[in-house]
C-alpha cells in the first residue's frame, strides 16, 4: 500500500516537472514562422515569433538575434541551434510577463556573410517590411549575435545605426565606423579566454567608443571560451535594461547622473560644481570612480567614490572649455565565470559665465542648465 504522504510527495514532484516543462517550453521552433526575403539576386530566410495575447493598438519591441557561423545556410532551420544558442531567455515567460516581444531569427550563409554591405541592407529591408505588416514599435528594435553574428552585430551598427535603439553583441568583432553609433545602447559580452575569437575582438571597439565619448556597458568573463552565451542572455539586469532603450532618446544607464544632468552636455556659470549621481542597486558595484577631461591633458582630474545607490562627487574645478566627465564603475557578470562588468556615463561640461541661473544638481548652488 502507498502512503497518502508518499503519493503527494509524488504528486507534488510530478507538478513541478511540468511546471519546471512548461517553462522551459514556453517557445518552441513550431513557434517560429519560416518566411524568406528575397530582392537584387539575394535570399535571407528567417523564422519569426509573434507573440501570443497582443493588444489592440499597442506596439511591441522586435529582438533581432544573428547567429554564429556553425549555423550558416540555407535550410532556414540550423539557426535555432540550442535555442538560438540562449537568446530565448528573452522569450521566457517571466520576460514575456515584463514585456512582450516580436523575434526573428534570420540566417545567412557562407557566400555572403553577416558583415557584407549586401547583407544588412537586406536584414534593414526585412526590418523596414516587418514593421510595416506587425503592431512594432520602430522605435524599440534590438539586435543580438553571437560569434559571426557579433560581428554581424557592430556591421549592422556601422551600417544602419537607424534603425536600432539598443544591441548586444557576444564573442565577436567590431568592424570600423564607431562614430556613426558611439551613443548607442550598448551591452558587449566576451570572455578572455576565449580561443575561437580572441577578446581583443571586444577590447577594441569597447576602447574605441570610449575615447568617442560612448558609454559601452562590457562583460568580460575571466573564463567560459567561445560559447559564453546562455550564461550571459541569463544576465539579471540585462532584459529590463534592454527593453528600457528606446531610439532617439537617451541611453538608460544602469550608471547615471542625477537631475538636470540628462543630455550629453552640460553648461554651468559656475566655476566649479558637486555633481550627483545614482547607480541601480542590482549592478552590485564594487568600485566607482571618476575622471573630468583627458588623462596627461592640462586641467585633468580624478579620483574614487564610495560605491553607492547614490553618490556625489566635487567640488571639481570646470573648465571654460568642453570638458568630457565621466563616472565608471566596475562590478560583477553575474554567473561564476568571473570577471568584471564596467559601466560608465559620460557628459561634456563646459563653463560660461553668461548661462541662465539653475540650480547645481548636487549642491544647489550655481547655475548650471542643460542642453
Amino acid at each position: 500500500m502507498i502512503r497518502p504522504a508518499i503519493t503527494a510527495s509524488i504528486a507534488f514532484a510530478a507538478f513541478l516537472l511540468l511546471a519546471l516543462g512548461t517553462e522551459a517550453a514556453a517557445v518552441s521552433e513550431n513557434d517560429f514562422k519560416p518566411i524568406s526575403y528575397q530582392a537584387d539576386g539575394l535570399t535571407t530566410p528567417y523564422r519569426f515569433y509573434a507573440p501570443p495575447g497582443l493588444q489592440a493598438k499597442v506596439k511591441y519591441p522586435l529582438i533581432i538575434f544573428l547567429h554564429g557561423h556553425g549555423e550558416r545556410g540555407t535550410d532556414n532551420h540550423a539557426q535555432l541551434a540550442g535555442e538560438c544558442q540562449g537568446s530565448w531567455e528573452f522569450l521566457s515567460k517571466k520576460n514575456q510577463d515584463k514585456q512582450k516581444c516580436f523575434f526573428i531569427a534570420p540566417q545567412t550563409t557562407v557566400e555572403v556573410a553577416w558583415t557584407d554591405p549586401k547583407r544588412t541592407t537586406q536584414l534593414a529591408a526585412i526590418i523596414t517590411e516587418l514593421i510595416a505588416k506587425n503592431p512594432i514599435d520602430a522605435d524599440r528594435i534590438y539586435l543580438t549575435g553571437i560569434s559571426g553574428g557579433g560581428f554581424g552585430t557592430f556591421a549592422m551598427l556601422a551600417h544602419h545605426p537607424e534603425l536600432l535603439a539598443c544591441a548586444i553583441p557576444q564573442s565577436g568583432g567590431g568592424c570600423g565606423g564607431y562614430e556613426k553609433y558611439k551613443d548607442m545602447p550598448l551591452w558587449c559580452f566576451h570572455a578572455a579566454d576565449d580561443n575561437v575569437v580572441g577578446v581583443a575582438g571586444s577590447d577594441a571597439p569597447m576602447e574605441e567608443l570610449r575615447k568617442l565619448g560612448g558609454d559601452p556597458i562590457y562583460t568580460r568573463y575571466a573564463t567560459g571560451g567561445h560559447g559564453i552565451w546562455h550564461v550571459a542572455y541569463e544576465t539579471p539586469p540585462l532584459f529590463e535594461w534592454m527593453i528600457a532603450q528606446k531610439r532617439g532618446t537617451a541611453n538608460k544607464a544602469i550608471v547615471d547622473f542625477a537631475k538636470p544632468i540628462a543630455g550629453p552636455s552640460w553648461v554651468t556659470s559656475s566655476p566649479s560644481a558637486k555633481i550627483g549621481g545614482t547607480a541601480l542597486p542590482i549592478a552590485a558595484l564594487t568600485a566607482l570612480t571618476w575622471e573630468y577631461g583627458i588623462s596627461g591633458q592640462p586641467g585633468y582630474q580624478s579620483g574614487k567614490l564610495v560605491p553607492a545607490a547614490k553618490w556625489s562627487l566635487g567640488p571639481i574645478d570646470l573648465s571654460d572649455q568642453a570638458v568630457r566627465l565621466r563616472v565608471s564603475a566596475t562590478g560583477p557578470t553575474f554567473s561564476s565565470l568571473g570577471g568584471t562588468t564596467t559601466y560608465s556615463r559620460t557628459v561634456m561640461v563646459s563653463h560660461d559665465a553668461a548661462a541662465a541661473d539653475a540650480k547645481d544638481p548636487a549642491s544647489g548652488k550655481g547655475a548650471p542648465k542643460s542642453k
